[in-house]
């Protein structure tokens, strides 16, 4: 309903001052918590929660599920240094109306690809495919985080950290995506939801950061 009314406002403006405020609304439930403005009346002077935090908190719902089920079957098993759990299995799925929640919201957004006046204005640099929190770099594309390019070994029976030249190539290419990336995001539109993802906070950035893994682990697991 929201995007139909950006869209007959978009349609029935003639200036472009007009267009410019047409998907402001859209925009803005497409992004990131907003908090409601004093004076306005309309959605503006309401709190927005926002596409990105409501997709997080589904995902982390389906991870707090599974450690209750894994729980109640005595298979909690350990968690690495990032707090996740391992040594567990594969994920468990959560079904609702018989399809994997997970595995929909990937492509949960590509509709948005349809509405062509959407499309144009937020430009060709911005990927509404695959792109479930609206961000500057898409799911497909996401950096992962570089690895530890130190091993710890044994040494005359003392452990000591050392460096794996295999790895260290490894994390140099890693980190060199990730910064490149970390650029796209700084240079998102300022029209875009969230500012393309730097107008994030630090917390919900990591929060997306593990939720776009638990995504691709999901379908690595499960296919698309």
């Amino acid at each position: 309903r929201t995007l139909e009314r950006s869209l007959q406002s978009f349609k029935k403006a003639r200036v472009v001052a007009a267009r410019q405020k047409s998907f402001d609304e859209v925009t803005a439930m497409l992004g990131m918590p907003r908090a409601a403005t004093r004076g306005y009346h309309d959605w503006k002077g309401q709190y927005i929660k926002g596409l990105v935090l409501t997709t997080v908190e589904l995902i982390e719902s389906v991870g707090v599920w599974r450690e209750a089920v894994l729980m109640a079957q005595g298979k909690m098993g350990q968690r690495n240094e990032f707090g996740e759990l391992v040594d567990h299995g594969p994920p468990i799925p959560f079904t609702w109306n018989g399809k994997n929640v997970l595995l929909q919201i990937p492509s949960g957004m590509d509709f948005l690809i349809n509405c062509h006046e959407l499309v144009k204005w937020f430009g060709n640099d911005f990927t509404f495919e695959r792109n479930p929190f609206m961000l500057a770099v898409p799911l497909d594309d996401r950096p992962v985080t570089p690895v530890n390019a130190t091993r710890e070994i044994v040494m005359d029976g003392v452990k000591v950290e050392q460096v794996s030249s295999s790895l260290a190539k490894q994390a140099n290419q890693q980190k060199a995506y990730f910064d490149y990336c970390e650029k796209v995001y700084a240079e998102g539109g300022s029209w875009w939801p969230s500012e393309g993802g730097k107008a994030l906070s630090a917390d919900l950035t990591r929060r997306v950061r593990a939720a776009e893994k638990v995504l691709v682990v999901e379908e690595a697991v499960r296919g698309r």
